[in-house]
């Protein structure tokens, strides 16, 4: 059973903080619970911290110090159940995970966050699945 939005935590990871900023603010104006993280070791870090469950991790894809599809494969081996939403301005993204295209509006980052949600847990195998050369 999926719980109420409010009780639903989103580990942000978005190293553009204007960006972060909004959809901290988008994703709390949903009923959301949002941890922000600047970057990709800040986020790992969070996590350890946090001794709840994390139900969604939205990561940015391209940042300094590991990509977003790195930082998916160390948190959802630390957290099997987490959901995964990528986001990304480039929509060449080797992935089966979800992907939500940059620039998004209000709604549609809620309804992919409430799809994702709704949706199964991936598996590690989805990550990089479908790599394929340039």
């Amino acid at each position: 059973m999926i719980a109420s939005p409010a009780s639903q935590i989103v580990l942000v990871v978005e190293d553009d903080p204007t960006l972060l900023c909004a959809v901290q603010a988008i994703l709390r104006h949903g009923g959301y619970s949002p941890i922000a993280a600047s970057g990709p070791l800040e986020a790992l870090n969070k996590s350890h911290e946090f001794a709840g469950e994390i139900h969604l991790l939205l990561t940015d894809i391209i940042m300094p110090d590991m990509d977003g599809l790195a930082l998916a494969q160390h948190i959802l081996a630390e957290r099997p159940h987490i959901r995964v939403l990528l986001m990304s301005a480039f929509a060449n993204v080797s992935s089966r995970l979800p992907f939500l295209s940059k620039p998004f509006g209000m709604a549609q980052l809620l309804k992919e966050v409430a799809n994702v949600m709704a949706g199964p847990s991936p598996l590690p195998s989805d990550i990089f699945a479908g790599k394929q050369s340039a």
